[in-house]
């Protein structure tokens, strides 16, 4: 090798790290400046993994601390609440500890942003200008900083999605033992972060089964299952000990999706793909359509629509585990009876690459300036319209009302509790983690999640019903509800003499349990 070779090669290893290191820093800028400190809990989950990793971090096991008994925890998979305990044994003081605990997804929105460049860089095989145009474009989009602006599990899924993407479409190239059994072990890692990461794990599986290579699906789903086999042993170990009532919410996905067969069989089934299917395409339009009229929406939405489809058919050629992963990850997401927002943001940087996809395929069909003219006049209209859904979402700061409009409403009940009751007392609302976390009282659910109420809400009579129910399973002292069914329920309790109305907090009406 030349002088001259060996004095140029530092310099490209240098020029290789300047684009990749740039997504990062302008990924993870925007991420800290659009970061801020909220009421953890208004979310649920992140309540909930919030008290899971201070359980971890405090010696006590995995378990739910809000509950009255701290039954085991066997809902919520386990490796984010270790990486929150890791991050509470540094700094241990809550909720002065709230900004370390963002700024681990201030890291992984970086580290997500280059793993989408990575991906469409390597398997894509983009240019390094176009895979950072996406990356950045894909992963600052309100969606991602939304979830990132919480103590939810999506952020670091998608960090750790690109990697994995990129091994499972390696694996399927050249599917040696060795490489499969990796495979398997970084799939099963992922379902340790998110449940839904099973469909990546059916993609890879039905590819190898597929091409018939045997070898190395045995290889890919025992290390996978070997992954999961002690959080698989937990759960079922555990399951039984968490009281009927409060499975729904805190169960295993698998005993509530089977509860919900059961209790509506296909017929519910049914309705919950059109309810979920429905809400797909309107988040998917108000983030192409909002404030267009009615033709030029209409246009705008049909055209990013087309894109998306068109990428995903280009991509599939060369990335084929992640176009069978994303279709199993919605088709789960719309049999489940859960608001599908979050599932559909967690990848929403995934479909925002497949539109790309879809644009630069089409350009390069196009030969002449005419037809290019058109094909750019036409392509204008979808990222002009995103580009403006955006630019107010910034203006506005969207990412953030979810979490203000939530605390809104769920604050006065903390407050009311935390100077009204004593540290025996047991409360009923929907606010129970952030009633543990803010308020150090022992709180659960006023009434069981169902599959059933996802699809259409109870009647006084049924909260009535689903009120004593988990009065019966927990030594509730007071109930703080602002939900219709339950207010209408305890009110119906109170003639009976059961509960007695005491006051408001907020929006939420106050009863105390007559026992």
């Amino acid at each position: 090798m030349t002088t001259a070779a060996l004095e140029s090669a530092p310099a490209r290893v240098r020029a290789a790290w300047i684009v990749p290191a740039a997504v990062a820093l302008l990924a993870a800028a925007v991420a800290w400046w659009a970061s801020a400190p909220y009421l953890v809990g208004v979310f649920h989950d992140d309540g909930v993994y919030l008290l899971l990793g201070r359980a971890l971090a405090e010696g006590q096991g995995f378990h739910y601390l809000h509950l009255p008994g701290t039954p085991a925890a066997v809902h919520y998979p386990p490796l984010y609440p270790l990486l929150l305990a890791a991050l509470w044994k540094l700094a241990p003081a809550f909720p002065e500890n709230l900004s370390l605990l963002l700024g681990a997804n201030v890291l992984f929105v970086g580290v997500a942003a280059v793993g989408l460049f990575e991906f469409a860089r390597r398997q894509l095989g983009w240019s390094d200008e176009a895979a950072a145009l996406a990356a950045v474009v894909s992963t600052l989009a309100t969606p991602t900083l939304t979830l990132a602006g919480a103590l939810l599990s999506e952020t670091v899924f998608l960090a750790a999605l690109w990697p994995a993407l990129l091994l499972a479409e390696a694996t399927l190239r050249h599917p040696t033992l060795r490489r499969a059994a990796w495979c398997g072990v970084v799939v099963g890692l992922l379902m340790l972060l998110r449940t839904h990461a099973v469909a990546l794990a059916g993609a890879v599986a039905l590819l190898l089964l597929l091409r018939r290579q045997w070898r190395a699906l045995a290889a890919f789903v025992s290390a996978a299952v070997l992954v999961q086999l002690p959080w698989l042993v937990w759960s079922a170990t555990h399951a039984s000990a968490l009281p009927a009532p409060l499975r729904g919410s805190y169960g295993s996905y698998a005993s509530w999706f089977a509860e919900g067969l059961h209790d509506g069989g296909t017929e519910l089934l049914a309705r919950a793909v059109a309810v979920n299917l429905r809400e797909l395409w309107l988040l998917f339009a108000d983030r192409v359509r909002f404030g267009l009229p009615g033709a030029a929406g209409m246009a705008a939405l049909v055209l990013a629509a087309a894109l998306v489809l068109a990428g995903a058919c280009c991509v599939a050629r060369r990335a084929p585990a992640t176009i069978i992963f994303l279709a199993a990850y919605l088709g789960v997401v719309l049999l489940l009876a859960f608001a599908p927002w979050r599932y559909l943001w967690g990848v929403w940087p995934l479909v925002v690459l497949l539109a790309f996809s879809g644009a630069r395929h089409l350009w390069s069909l196009a030969h002449g300036r005419a037809p290019r003219l058109a094909l750019g006049i036409a392509l204008a209209v979808p990222a002009a319209s995103a580009l403006r859904v955006e630019a107010r979402a910034y203006r506005l700061r969207e990412w953030e009302r979810p979490s203000r409009e939530g605390a809104a409403r769920i604050a006065p009940v903390v407050e009311w509790v935390r100077a009204n009751t004593t540290a025996s007392d047991v409360v009923l609302s929907e606010a129970e983690q952030m009633v543990f976390l803010y308020a150090g009282r022992r709180a659960a659910p006023p009434a069981p999640f169902t599959a059933r109420e996802y699809l259409a809400p109870r009647s006084a009579v049924e909260g009535a019903a689903a009120l004593r129910e988990m009065l019966r399973a927990v030594p509730a002292t007071y109930v703080v509800s602002f939900s219709p069914d339950i207010v209408g329920g305890a009110r119906l309790e109170a003639e009976r003499g059961r509960l007695r109305e005491s006051g408001r907090a907020g929006a939420a009406a106050v009863f105390q349990v007559i026992r």
